[in-house]
């Protein structure tokens, strides 16, 4: 083994980021590990929120449960693995067992969120539709837990099966790598393109485009209904009412969600194509500029999900003030300002009457 090692030369390629100095290279690997810290934080309070009050984002809690799980994983898995891809893409510094038992891994976590997103989406159209039908039953709580395993074990079956079946070691050279065929490779990958993408995010329109059919249909259907009395009436435009808050409520958190996924999933999804259609794109001096830029983009995708919640659901962001504290802090503060204003309001008012009983002194 030594001597093959000794006896094989390989050739790396010189990239952009090795001629980079070295202040700027810890400026960039600590902004994104301190972007990833940050997301670790937001996702691991979204958990907590869910656990402590399982509604608290309404019916589709559970599914953004299954979310934040995912982009946990994401960052403390995928995200180390990156910045070393980004110094060397070629060279594997994380040693054998790494390789074969963690590396393969990483895909799943991508899979599970982004079905994890489409299911919100086709939920709630499956309960707008039933509620048009007049069924009103709607999936338990332990049949959401068999759906979300059936995603996780759909991706992994998809995503990293494939993997641990085919990934090698080179300790020779400390690389990591598929021996497949270049036809091999492309299935894999367009594969993925389509699950991990392209499907998702089809099935998230069709949700949109349903639930906007839908809603027009039963508001037009009931508006033309005679009301025959007030009672009747007033049924109908609640049944409409609700409705429409059913669809602005399925917007207002899957929207962001799916515009940053379909945003900051991308560049990943574009150098992969690429890189099956042109090898010759690993050997660019500016490939690890393009990948940085993947990386950034996939810390995004997986750190601003919390944000997102704390910025369209009051309820959310009531819950993560009361456990960091923010909410007893303000109440502390503002009973230091009412006391303190009272305080001065009590000496001046003391100040007043020592000065006018002064003067009438003074005149007598």
């Amino acid at each position: 083994m030594s001597t093959n090692c000794l006896e094989t030369n390989v050739t790396f390629p010189v990239y952009l980021l090795d001629k980079e100095p070295f202040g700027v290279t810890i400026l960039r690997i600590g902004f994104q590990i301190a972007l990833g810290f940050l997301g670790v934080i937001g996702n691991m309070t979204v958990c907590v929120v869910i656990i402590q009050k399982p509604k608290v984002l309404g019916p589709a809690s559970q599914y953004l449960f299954s979310l934040a799980i995912a982009d946990l994983c994401t960052l403390i898995f995928n995200l180390p693995i990156a910045i070393l891809k980004e110094e060397d893409p070629f060279r594997w510094s994380l040693g054998r067992a790494f390789c074969l038992y963690i590396m393969p891994t990483t895909e799943t976590f991508f899979g599970a969120a982004i079905f994890s997103i489409g299911l919100i989406g086709f939920e709630r159209y499956v309960n707008i539709a039933r509620k048009t039908a007049r069924a009103r039953r709607r999936l338990s709580y332990k049949k959401r837990c068999f759906i979300l395993i059936g995603v996780w074990v759909s991706a992994f079956a998809f995503g990293s099966i494939p993997l641990y079946a085919f990934m090698e070691y080179d300790s020779c050279h400390k690389m990591c790598y598929l021996p497949w065929s270049m036809t091999e490779y492309m299935t894999y990958i367009m594969t993925l393109t389509v699950l991990w993408y392209v499907f998702p995010l089809a099935v998230v329109a069709f949700s949109y485009i349903k639930i906007a059919q839908l809603v027009s249909k039963r508001t037009t259907s009931l508006q033309g209904m005679p009301y025959g009395s007030t009672s009747m009436g007033n049924l109908h435009s609640s049944s409409i009412k609700t409705m429409l808050r059913q669809k602005r409520k399925t917007y207002r958190i899957l929207t962001p969600l799916v515009i940053l996924f379909a945003v900051c999933m991308l560049p990943l999804t574009l150098l992969r194509l690429v890189a099956i259609f042109w090898t010759e794109i690993a050997f660019q001096p500016y490939y690890t500029v393009l990948l940085t830029l993947m990386v950034v983009s996939t810390i995004l995708n997986s750190a601003a999900d919390p944000v997102i919640y704390c910025v369209v659901n009051r309820e959310f962001r009531q819950q993560v003030k009361s456990i960091f504290g923010v909410t007893r802090l303000f109440q502390k503060l503002g009973r230091f300002i009412s006391i303190r204003s009272l305080s001065l309001k009590g000496k001046g008012s003391f100040t007043v009457s020592v000065e006018s009983q002064t003067s009438q002194t003074t005149r007598l």
